[in-house]
């Protein structure tokens, strides 16, 4: 088999054949380039290159035979080629040069840029710290707008001093003694020096990094107490007295930090509040203009190694986000006990005197999320509400973080109250998700004598208190674990939804929860409140009679019945009871197998007289809709006889005003979707009611397909 192979060639050439002729008829031609010294970047308009064509066997002769071979190329106006392979610059840009023998062709990439270069330096190290020790350098050409050249020249290395430093062209640098010199780097003429430094005194730099915390309690803050924590896998730069970043580390799980080979001189530490991507874990902390905090402290290297004592204490204000990057830290580590997917980036932002709250955005508005996602976070001032420092507060938007990226939240936002019992539902499981958030990381960490030493919380308050301090006194301060039966009750409140879920951890595990959290909460199909996850639960878990039961038994203690009621056997035609005028009964919307539940009663009626049948104290987000049907019939599903029916009784009581709130918000309470038809019976006979879940779905999907309700039939 013969080979074609394209060389580049530095000579000049010129001919009017429109064709060129060399040696070679093949029965299976391979077309090669072989690299050459010659450029495949010119730097001139005008500028000449000659392509030449060698062709040879397996055993490198040329053949007997000859071939034609055809040029092209794919821009003209960039470089233009002959019959020949002679090309010409003609502007700047990139052309395919193609070479074509025998139906096989080979390409090579052209360029022509002529506009100013730069050579920049990309090595960091600028010292050895041993005679004899080497390190490479390297560097690359830019274009005037700061890109690479798209064609890299070899770059032409040189030491200013030979005595001190001896570069090759490869840029390996050797120490020949001590002291300082430069090499440097050159391409097309242009040349960028690199100060280097041998001094065999080097030395390795370690130290640790701390923050000052704040113990909190159901008391407040106590600012009095000293406690300190390590900064924990944050970055940490080493900086010149010129304000060169000489190297860049990180702190590991304790705080601690070494820069190596340090030339005995004055410098700066500073740490910043971002994490190591290389951690695991990709946070940082912002002010609300984006700017990373940092602290630094000088040092002074002597001909000895150093050890540094950083600590941030309370005093300096960038304290607050290395509280807040390790409470980060720590919600990350928690979850991945339960998957082992990298936690997505987070960004935080904080800074003093941000009054518009603590809260979490999934992307960037003008109003509240100016900086983009990330969680912003609540700063009163001295004497008001900050929560840099309050846990709780920051494991609960984590939470909310942890639901964007690992399940579904279809939380609409707004106005919630621990103690309202009437929220939307979808809003009631989002923020009880938060609220359960901080009960499950703290109690991971108290499980573990070392990691309990993250633990802000003081001695003795339970892991399952949820704590929001405002200096020393606390807004919020209550055991979710050891809630009554009588207070933060239904699935439409926050608090009964945490509660539920702790309570859920205490007889399955964490793990149980989470499963259903991961992996069947973002495929479900309706809004995500309770209801979901009490679906999710049983799809996940599939669980026996009796773990049904213990689940159950769990969301009772919560008024919240997510099972059939004692009278589901009247859903049938041949089970329809009658209910006594003036009684009232309670039911639930819920059907084991799934289907909506439809509860069918009936009642005797005269002619003449007037009857109203209504629900009332709907809980745990159930909307009722009802329809009575005449004498004869009593259809299950749909009527064209309806005698009346009615979804919500009082038209626009859904929305109200919350003077707590300070603003209009769905009230999912007794009443507000309740039905109820008033009529005149035309006939004497059996009437039959069938009440169920609305088939429209409310404004913003805030209400339930569960719940129960009362209803009462009365004579008028």
């Amino acid at each position: 088999m013969f080979g074609l192979l394209l060389a580049l060639m530095a000579c000049q050439h010129s001919s009017n054949d429109s064709v060129a002729q060399t040696d070679a008829s093949l029965s299976s031609p391979v077309i090669k380039i072989i690299p050459s010294e010659a450029p495949l970047l010119f730097r001139q308009l005008g500028a000449q290159q000659q392509l030449n064509v060698q062709m040879t066997d397996e055993q490198g002769e040329p053949p007997a035979s000859l071939s034609v071979f055809q040029w092209s190329t794919s821009n003209k106006a960039v470089i233009d080629v002959n019959h020949e392979g002679l090309l010409t610059a003609m502007g700047d840009g990139r052309a395919v040069i193609s070479v074509s023998a025998n139906g096989f062709t080979e390409t090579v990439d052209m360029f022509v840029y002529t506009g100013a270069i730069n050579v920049s330096v990309l090595t960091a190290i600028d010292y050895l710290r041993q005679i004899g020790s080497q390190s490479r350098v390297s560097a690359q050409v830019n274009m005037a707008n700061g890109e690479p050249l798209a064609i890299q020249p070899k770059i032409q290395w040189q030491s200013e001093n030979t005595d001190i430093l001896t570069v090759d062209e490869s840029g390996l640098v050797s120490a020949v003694a001590d002291g300082s010199t430069s090499i440097v780097a050159t391409a097309y003429g242009v040349s960028t020096p690199l100060t280097m430094i041998v001094n065999s005194s080097a030395v390795n730099v370690t130290g640790v990094i701390r923050y000052q915390d704040r113990e909190y309690s159901n008391q407040g803050s106590n600012r009095s107490k000293q406690i300190f924590k390590s900064v924990r896998f944050a970055l940490v730069d080493l900086v010149s007295k010129a304000g060169r970043i000489l190297q860049t580390v990180s702190t590991d799980n304790s705080g601690r930090f070494v820069f190596t080979s340090v030339v005995p001189d004055r410098y700066t530490v500073r740490v910043i509040s971002k994490t190591d991507d290389q951690s695991g874990y990709s946070f940082e902390v912002n002010d609300l203009s984006g700017n990373l905090y940092a602290v630094t402290q000088a040092i002074d290297i002597t001909t000895s190694a150093a050890d540094v004592l950083m600590d941030i204490d309370d005093e300096n204000t960038a304290v607050a986000a290395f509280n807040i990057l390790d409470v980060f830290l720590i919600g990350g580590e928690f979850v991945n006990t339960l998957i082992s997917d990298r936690i997505p980036a987070l960004a935080a932002y904080w800074q003093p005197n941000n009054s518009r709250g603590t809260y979490f955005c999934t992307n960037k508005d003008r109003a509240y999320c100016q900086q983009g996602a990330g969680i912003y976070i609540y700063n009163e001032g001295i004497f008001g509400d900050t929560d840099e420092f309050d846990d709780d507060v920051l494991w609960h938007e984590f939470g909310h973080f942890v639901a964007a990226h690992f399940s579904k939240d279809d939380s609409p936002g707004g106005c919630h109250l621990l103690s309202s019992n009437d929220l939307d539902l979808r809003l009631s499981w989002s923020e009880g998700w938060g609220d359960f958030f901080p009960m499950a990381i703290k109690s991971w960490l108290a499980a573990d004598e070392q990691r309990s030493q993250l633990l802000s919380v003081a001695e003795g308050i339970p892991s399952t208190t949820y704590i929001d301090t405002a200096g020393n006194r606390s807004l919020i301060a209550i055991d979710i674990a050891a809630v009554g039966n009588t207070t933060y009750i239904y699935a439409s409140n926050e608090i009964a939804v945490a509660k539920i879920l702790w309570d859920i951890v205490q007889e399955k595990g964490m793990q149980a929860v989470w499963d259903v959290f991961y992996h069947q909460l973002p495929s479900i199909s309706t809004p995500i409140n309770l209801e979901a996850f009490w679906d999710g639960w049983l799809a996940q878990h599939n669980p026996n009679l009796l773990a049904q039961r213990a689940m159950e038994n769990i969301f009772q203690h919560r008024q919240v019945f997510y099972t059939e009621d004692r009278y589901e056997f009247d859903n049938e035609v041949s089970n329809i009871r009658k209910i006594g005028l003036g009684r009232e009964e309670t039911h639930t919307l819920y059907q084991a197998d799934g289907v909506p539940d439809v509860d069918i009663l009936a009642f005797d009626g005269f002619q003449g007289v007037s009857y109203t049948v209504e629900t009332f104290n709907l809980r745990s987000g159930a909307d009722t809709y009802l329809k009575v049907l005449p004498p004869g019939d009593n259809n299950l599903t749909m009527s064209t006889t309806v005698v009346m029916d009615n979804d919500d009784q009082l038209e626009n009581a859904y929305r109200t005003f919350d003077a707590l709130c300070g603003e209009s918000r769905v009230k999912n309470n007794a009443s507000a979707l309740s039905s109820k038809v008033t009529f005149v019976a035309n006939s004497t006979g059996t009437y039959t009611v069938h009440i169920s879940s609305t088939p429209d779905p409310e404004p913003y999907l805030s209400a339930g397909r569960y719940g129960d309700y009362t209803i009462k039939i009365s004579r008028q």
